[in-house]
């Protein structure tokens, strides 16, 4: 990653979660690269577009392989700032995206719409002008309408950088992000940028039940995600749990039927019933808070192994070891994946 005088300035990260159904913000004001690091342990697997990939061509915006449109809230694609490096605190490098769009100067706005839906977006914002004092939020949209808007990312007047994110799994089918007057939040026009772009949960739809799960030792539930692909010709699917506690380990679980049972000593139920498969082999085991697996359609680990045919659906659910007051066990959420 390419910043300019990343310094490790002193700020205040802000993370606001709750249960698994809902967003998680993450908003820190600041030059230190690591204040991106809370969105990325969240997320998991996740993956960075630097602008320096973007192609603008007459204002059709494209973003590397990134399957987005992105447009300043008017229906008009923004600009890529390409007019060199800067070397002075709160600018940014080289390329990166502007809040000005082609026919309607300044906007204020960045939207970004996907399709599929993501479980999650964050981006660093350069307040390149250094006049009044913005402030910048996040607004995002499911597939329920638009959910509340994030904790401002405040702005000062010697220009700002910072690094702003959500994380929202059942799916962001869209994600603005507005320039406030940080004293009165009303909506500006101005100039900002945006790099560094980082996209996790493109991916197959997955129906969450048994959500929110159990709190464990941490203070939260843990909660599944699914990444990649619903196609079984793709065979491009990898699990994400987040939320396990720290430095414990687990595995993903794998069957066909639903079901709800309390093992003995476990602090919350398995979901899944009948012939469930265990990624339990040294290589697939998983160790908290979040991890990842890429699995195989062709062999999924139930008795006798399974292929997953088109029109199938499968339910997944995360086993993991927990010490709260006694050592014990745990679940997270449970997902459900229809084939094609």
């Amino acid at each position: 990653m390419r910043y300019c005088n990343a310094l490790a300035a002193l700020a205040t990260l802000l993370a606001f979660t709750s249960s698994a159904q809902a967003q998680s913000w993450f908003v820190a004001p600041g030059q230190d690269v690591t204040l991106q690091d809370p969105w990325r342990m969240a997320v998991g697997a996740f993956e960075e577009f630097d602008m320096e990939g973007a192609v603008d061509t007459l204002g059709a915006l494209s973003i590397d392989t990134l399957d987005t449109t992105v447009h300043d809230g008017l229906g008009e694609r923004v600009r890529l700032f390409t007019s060199g490096s800067f070397a002075f605190p709160g600018r940014m490098c080289h390329q990166a995206l502007h809040s000005r769009s082609y026919a309607n100067g300044y906007t204020g706005r960045v939207v970004f719409e996907f399709d599929p839906p993501v479980a999650g977006i964050g981006m660093w914002v350069f307040d390149d002008s250094g006049s009044g004092n913005q402030g910048y939020r996040l607004r995002i949209t499911d597939d329920t309408g638009s959910l509340p808007a994030s904790p401002m990312l405040a702005g000062i007047t010697t220009g700002l950088e910072g690094f702003i994110g959500v994380y929202h799994p059942p799916g962001i089918v869209a994600v603005s992000i507005e320039s406030l007057d940080a004293a009165t939040e009303i909506p500006v026009q101005t100039s900002f940028f945006l790099d560094h772009v980082q996209i996790t949960g493109s991916g197959p739809p997955a129906t969450h039940f048994c959500d929110p799960a159990n709190d464990n030792s941490s203070s939260g539930p843990a909660w599944m995600a699914a990444s990649g692909s619903s196609s079984v010709v793709d065979n491009q699917v990898t699990l994400s749990v987040s939320g396990m506690p720290a430095g414990q380990f687990g595995y993903f679980l794998v069957g066909v039927n639903a079901g709800i049972f309390m093992p003995p000593g476990a602090q919350g139920p398995i979901c899944l019933a009948n012939n469930i498969g265990r990624y339990n082999d040294p290589p697939e085991i998983l160790m908290g808070p979040t991890a990842s697996l890429t699995i195989d359609l062709t062999q999924l680990p139930t008795n006798p192994a399974t292929t997953v045919v088109a029109g199938d659906q499968w339910r997944f659910q995360c086993w993991y070891r927990d010490v709260n007051l006694d050592p014990t066990s745990n679940f997270s959420d449970a997902i459900a994946i229809r084939f094609r």
